[in-house]
């Protein structure tokens, strides 16, 4: 047999931001353990990432190297030999899933653990809230041209046994419509197909069987065997809360391990256990016109909306007051953890503020009063508060973009700051900025219909930032950015229109030659993305 002499590993240029070392561990002893179980699970693409770590940090893992003799082109670090479906940023490990594997990763990029094989192509996956299991669906008519059929299964991590598997017979030309929910335990998973004439289902299965629901799509969560599913349905408020007996409609919900929390069409709070028994969520808030509710790493955060009234109406001695005073903007937060463990636990926090998730955080949340904003750190069992910018005025309102912060300063403009909180552009006149790069963002300036849009260089120091308009209509556009290649595609309606990072024109067309862009894929929420293989 001809010895392989080298091995390429195809990825694309690094994006997202390596964490901390390894820490106090004994990094040395660490590898070892990790290069001899990959080894043991016959783990070849975890065991050469960890060879070019120890490799790099000078520890010996003795023993010859899995390929002898061959080299290694590109960093192996938070690389994946298949493309990135879903990344999981789960704090102290970073948790990529493929088509065929998972991979979990430390913050400095070394596998923690041999990759865990699905056993069959993952068209669709979806990582368990506790990263208990994996959830894939594959779509697939095979070569006898049998009729299409999808199959699912769950997958336990980290020992890759498959938990339950379901498969069935569909129409030609159906699709998987959107992301597949596994339950936390992985005993149900639940996903959309959209079929030929535009027919939508919801396919729920466990391992006891499998049922289509008709007129429902995109799946937000499910439970243990499938005790409670909520999905949308296109109506106004959209969310519908399904369980055995009944339907309950939504107006916001959050997913908890095994657990969902929602407000109902009445506006009441409630949460739904792991066996789809619902009680209701005692909240020391009152709720207002858009109350609204999110998971936040463990965290269960309850958002009043505005308009609402105080619970408490009553004066110093405990008298009643009357109608009770208007409520502020307010948050409360209880640990998952607590409600799993008693489903009536009390919130643990309240905070004066609205609900702005700082999308490029693993688990936070934007505080921000007069001058000030603040970022809470919601990683831990208790929350951290901590200050990222003070400005001369006051702020009007926050929110985070992929790895920025947009801050609204009164009198001021439209303030962005970097990854490591530094002011990178501000503008009076610049109604929104569509963060693309850390170093390039394009700002949208005047009302819907009479639009016009700058391509805005973001730097520390002002003398380098710029902004060009874009010769675009007044419509709505969207933008993709391809950082190698250095050319911006505007995008509307059955066309685009490529500039180069000066603003210059250079070519347009439709939909039929629209230019393929090295593009990274963002989750909603974490401070990691994925181009290819690589996280």
């Amino acid at each position: 047999m001809v010895a392989i002499r080298t091995l390429v590993l195809i990825v694309a240029a690094a994006i997202g931001c390596a964490g901390a070392e390894a820490g106090a561990t004994d990094l040395k002893a660490v590898l070892k353990a990790s290069y001899a179980e990959m080894l043991k699970e016959n783990d070849l693409w975890s065991a050469i990432q960890v060879e070019a770590i120890a490799a790099a940090q000078k520890i010996d893992l003795r023993g010859a190297p899995c390929l002898a003799g061959s080299d290694i082109y590109g960093d192996p670090t938070f690389a994946c030999p298949d493309e990135v479906r879903v990344i999981s940023d789960r704090g102290d490990a970073i948790c990529a899933a493929t088509s065929q594997r998972l991979h979990c990763f430390a913050n400095d990029g070394r596998p923690l653990a041999p990759s865990v094989s699905y056993g069959i192509r993952g068209d669709t996956v979806d990582i368990a809230f506790d990263g208990g299991a994996v959830g894939v669906v594959t779509f697939y008519d095979n070569e006898k041209q049998l009729p299409d059929r999808w199959r699912a299964r769950t997958v336990g991590c980290p020992s890759g046994n498959v938990l339950f598997e379901s498969e069935d017979e569909e129409v030609p030309e159906s699709t998987i419509d959107s992301v597949a929910k596994t339950a936390s335990d992985g005993s149900a998973i639940a996903f959309s197909l959209h079929r030929h004439g535009g027919d939508r289902h919801v396919i729920v299965a466990t391992a006891k069987g499998k049922r289509s629901l008709p007129g429902l799509f995109r799946v937000r969560g499910v439970g243990p065997l499938a005790s409670w599913l909520v999905v949308e349905d296109g109506s106004e408020n959209n969310q519908l809360l399904l369980l055995i007996d009944r339907r309950i409609r939504l107006r916001s919900s959050a997913v908890g391990p095994g657990l969902v929390a929602g407000i109902t069409d009445e506006g009441k709070p409630i949460v739904v256990d792991r066996s789809g028994k619902v009680e209701p969520l005692v909240l020391p808030i009152g709720l207002g016109n858009a109350p609204a509710m999110a998971t936040v790493g463990r965290w269960l955060v309850v958002s009043s909306g505005e308009g609402a009234r105080s619970l408490d109406n009553t004066n110093l001695l405990g008298e009643p007051m009357g109608e009770a005073p208007v409520q502020r903007n307010t948050m409360a937060l209880f640990r998952w953890d607590d409600l799993v463990g008693d489903i009536h636990a009390r919130a643990l926090y309240t905070y004066e503020n609205q609900l702005q998730i700082a999308q490029a955080q693993c688990a936070a949340l934007y505080l921000w009063h007069d001058k000030q904003v603040d970022l809470l750190d919601l990683t831990t069992r208790q929350p951290v508060v901590k200050t990222i910018g003070r400005f001369p005025k006051i702020v009007d309102w926050v929110d985070g973009r992929r790895s920025a912060t947009l801050v609204a300063v009164r009198d001021t403009g439209m303030v962005i700051l970097d990854a490591q909180n530094q002011e990178v552009a501000v503008d009076p006149t610049f109604v929104d900025f569509i963060v693309l790069h850390k170093s390039w963002a394009v700002a949208k300036h005047g009302k819907q219909g009479d639009r016009s849009y700058f391509l805005v260089k973001l730097a520390t120091d002002p003398t380098q930032r710029s902004a060009q308009q874009l010769k675009l209509t007044a419509e709505e556009w969207t933008f993709r950015l391809d950082g190698r290649r250095n050319r911006l595609c505007a995008e509307a309606e059955r066309k685009w229109i490529e500039f180069d990072l000066a603003g210059e024109e250079i070519a347009r067309g439709n939909p039929v030659n629209r230019p393929n862009y090295e593009s990274p894929t963002w989750p909603a929420v974490g401070r990691f993305c994925n181009l290819g293989g690589r996280v």
